[in-house]
């Protein structure tokens, strides 16, 4: 059959555009998360469980990333008519352990999303959402890892074909639509409470415009479903399973990216001009505080991840956290904990003569 086959056809090797894109995507996924806790540093916070749920999903695509170029060293990128029978058992085996760690690499960036909103919103109805999503998220994790290792019998099944497997094609669907519609939803969960906030008008649009970026992870996800879809009878896998390889790294380092964007804020605002600030929605400069009586506000230690040391006005009570840990950084950090502050209106009127007279 090769023997009918074009000189053309069985050179094609799309091998560097597999390294060059998905080099680029986690190198870029893996500053955002070097970023990410720079300010912690910078804000000295200790890390939370967001924290090591980002990077539990950063490892998971470093390992993809690793099992990429092993494919590609057994002949992802090439045509199945000239890559030896031994380096195509060796990449179907390889590609089983890459669709593992796949299914783990968007659930652990769920986790760290709704880890943060835990931390930093006070609203019981929100808690509940987030905690209801939590457990909706976990469960599928199990259920979806359980049918990742176990999809053949034997397992070997999955690269010997000398065994029962069921419908790969059911699964991925499955997996897909419950990732992409987990995703949608936990990426705009959080912006009608920052709109709660007493924030600026630049500043709210400026933290929803983060969270609404992580809608290009769904986007990534649709994209790699489809992909997949196409390709997944094929019988020239090494070839046709490219941009599958190319979407499994972009997908999650995406949603990596996104997930960051809100504590490595801080760190733009400090190299960003202070001229372009004001434009970009970088400013969390409010209106002139009021005076303030000191009281311990309950969950001081964690409100100044991403707050200079300045008074702050009172916020909402839904969401009085997320206004501290989402503000910017322009002074040393405080360590001392974050107070309550309650204003004094006072009014002044004019009294007639009349009413002075009278004694009213």
């Amino acid at each position: 059959m090769s023997t009918e086959l074009s000189p053309e056809f069985l050179s094609e090797d799309r091998s560097e555009e597999v390294i060059v894109t998905n080099s680029i995507f986690i190198t870029l996924a893996t500053i955002t998360v070097i970023l990410r806790f720079t300010a912690r540093k910078v804000k000295k916070i200790s890390w939370s469980a967001d924290d090591y749920f980002i990077l539990a999903a950063m490892s998971c695509v470093w390992v993809l990333y690793i099992l990429t170029i092993l494919c590609i060293k057994h002949g992802l990128g090439k045509h199945i008519e000239v890559v030896a029978k031994a380096d195509v058992a060796t990449f179907l085996e390889l590609l089983y352990f890459e669709q593992i760690f796949y299914i783990l690499s968007p659930p652990m960036i769920k986790f760290s999303l709704l880890f943060l909103y835990k931390r930093i919103f006070l609203s019981k109805r929100f808690l509940v959402v987030v905690h209801t999503l939590m457990a909706i998220v976990g469960v599928w994790t199990l259920i979806m890892l359980f049918m990742g290792i176990f999809n053949c019998y034997p397992i070997s099944a999955f690269w010997t074909s000398e065994g029962k497997c069921f419908d790969f094609r059911n699964f991925a669907i499955g997996y897909a639509v419950v990732n992409i519609t987990t995703d949608m939803i936990i990426w705009v969960l959080p912006v009608p409470m920052v709109w709660k906030l007493q924030l600026p008008m630049g500043q709210k649009v400026g933290l929803t415009l983060i969270f609404v970026l992580g809608l290009f992870d769904c986007a990534a996800a649709t994209t790699r479903l489809i992909t997949s879809m196409l390709s997944l009878d094929s019988k020239d896998p090494t070839f046709d399973f490219q941009p599958g390889f190319i979407w499994s790294i972009i997908e999650p380092s995406v949603g990596i990216m996104c997930a960051c964007l809100p504590t490595v804020r801080v760190i733009i605002v400090a190299v960003v001009p202070k001229s372009w600030r004001k434009a970009f929605a970088f400013t969390s400069r409010t209106t002139k505080p009021q005076e303030t009586e000191n009281t311990a506000w309950p969950r001081s230690a964690t409100y100044n991840e991403i707050h200079g040391k300045k008074k702050v006005m009172e916020t909402d009570s839904q969401g009085s956290e997320v206004a501290l840990e989402l503000n910017d950084l322009e002074h040393p950090v405080d360590l001392r904990g974050i107070t309550v502050q309650k204003g004094y209106k006072v009014e002044i009127q004019d009294i007639s003569e009349e009413e002075i007279g009278t004694g009213v």
